[in-house]
C-alpha cells in the first residue's frame, strides 16, 4: 500500500527528493553564499546567475519559485541588467501576490516589492508602479521602512516630472518614517534627499543644516559621509562660507581619496573655494575617475578660465566637453553633481 507522499509524488510526476527540495538545498545555499560574499566578481556572479537560472527551472509552487525568482533577479541587479532584473521581480511579484492572499504571508511580497522599487527608480520608469505603492500601503500601514521606501519612490516620480516642490514633500515624509526605524544610514540618506531639494529651492541655510545633522549619524558608513560632504561643501559655497567650507575640504580630503569619484568632486569643488585651477586639473587628468566627474571637471575649468578673461583656455575646456547643445556653463546646479 503506497504512503501518502508516495502518492503525491506519483500524482505530480516527480521524485520525493524534488518534492522535500532535498535535490536543491545544496545549490541554494551555494547561491546565497556568492550573493552574500563581499568578494563578489564577474566570474562569481556568472556562476551565480547560472545556478539561479537552474534553481528556476525546477521551482514548485509559489513559495520556491517566487524566492527563486527573487534571488535571480537580484544577480541581474549586481550585473546591472536593470531591464531583466525588473522583468524578473515582476513574475516574483506575481507569486508572492499569491501566497499573500491565500496564506497571510507578506514575507516575499515585502521582500520583492523593495526590489522592485529599486529598479522603477534606476530605470526611472514608473508605468503600473502606482498599483506597486497602493498594494504596499495597504499592506504595510504600520511599517516605517517600507513606507519610507515608498515615499522615497514617489520622490524620485516627482522630481523625474520636474515637481520639485512635491519632491521636496516626499522626501520629507520618506525622512520621518525612517526616522522610526532608528537606521541611522537611512536617516541620514534621507536628510540628505531632502537638503538637496532645498538646495534646489535655494532654502541653503536649511540644507546645510541638514548635511551637517547627516554627517553626525554616518562617521562610521564612509561611502553615506562623502556623499553628505560633498553636498555640505557645495551649499556652504552657496552660502558664501568659503572658509568653513575649505574647512571641510581638508577634514575628508584624506578618507575621500579611497572613493575617487566623490574625491574628484571634492576636488573640483577645492578649485571653486581656492579659486585655482590646479585642483579640478588633476581630476581631468586622473583615470582612477570616472568619465562623467571628469567632464564636471572640464566645465569647472571651462567656467574658471572663462571668468579669468582667459579665451584660449577657456575655448579649450569647452571643446573637451565637446559643446553639447544642452550644456550648462554653472556646473554646480546641475543636479548631477
Amino acid at each position: 500500500m503506497l504512503s501518502e507522499l508516495e502518492r503525491i509524488t506519483n500524482g505530480l510526476h516527480i521524485r520525493e527528493e524534488r518534492l522535500r527540495r532535498m535535490d536543491t538545498y545544496m545549490k541554494e545555499e551555494e547561491l546565497l553564499a556568492l550573493l552574500d560574499s563581499k568578494d563578489r566578481t564577474k566570474e562569481t556572479l556568472a556562476q551565480a546567475l547560472r545556478i539561479a537560472n537552474e534553481l528556476v527551472e525546477v521551482a514548485l509552487g509559489y513559495t520556491e519559485k517566487g524566492y527563486a525568482l527573487n534571488n535571480l533577479g537580484r544577480i541581474q541587479y549586481l550585473q546591472r541588467q536593470y531591464d531583466e532584473a525588473h522583468r524578473t521581480w515582476l513574475e516574483s511579484m506575481k507569486c508572492a501576490h499569491v501566497i499573500h492572499e491565500r496564506f497571510e504571508d507578506n514575507k516575499l511580497l515585502h521582500i520583492v516589492s523593495s526590489n522592485l522599487m529599486l529598479t522603477y527608480i534606476m530605470r526611472k520608469e514608473y508605468s503600473n508602479v502606482e498599483e506597486l505603492l497602493a498594494t504596499l500601503d495597504q499592506a504595510f500601514p504600520e511599517d516605517a521602512e517600507t513606507l519610507g521606501m515608498t515615499s522615497y519612490t514617489r520622490m524620485n516620480m516627482a522630481n523625474e516630472r520636474g515637481h520639485v516642490h512635491l519632491a521636496k514633500e516626499y522626501a520629507y515624509r520618506s525622512l520621518e518614517f525612517f526616522q522610526r526605524t532608528g537606521n541611522s544610514r537611512q536617516i541620514a540618506l534621507s536628510m540628505i534627499n531632502a537638503a538637496h531639494f532645498e538646495y534646489r529651492t535655494e532654502n541653503y541655510s536649511i540644507s546645510a543644516e541638514l548635511l551637517s545633522k547627516a554627517i553626525e549619524l554616518v562617521q562610521s558608513r564612509e561611502e553615506t559621509l562623502m556623499i553628505a560632504v560633498k553636498d555640505y561643501v557645495k551649499t556652504l559655497i552657496a552660502l558664501g562660507d568659503l572658509h568653513k567650507a575649505e574647512r571641510v575640504l581638508c577634514e575628508y580630503e584624506t578618507m575621500s581619496w579611497e572613493y575617487p569619484d566623490y574625491w574628484g568632486k571634492l576636488q573640483i569643488l577645492k578649485t571653486v573655494v581656492k579659486d585655482d585651477p590646479a585642483y579640478a586639473q588633476n581630476v581631468s587628468d586622473d583615470l582612477r575617475v570616472s568619465k562623467v566627474v571628469r567632464d564636471f571637471s572640464y566645465y569647472c575649468l571651462f567656467e574658471y578660465y572663462d571668468s579669468k578673461g582667459d579665451s584660449e583656455k577657456a575655448i579649450s575646456y569647452y571643446k573637451k566637453c565637446h559643446a553639447s547643445t544642452d550644456m550648462t556653463y554653472k556646473f554646480l546646479a546641475k543636479e548631477a553633481f
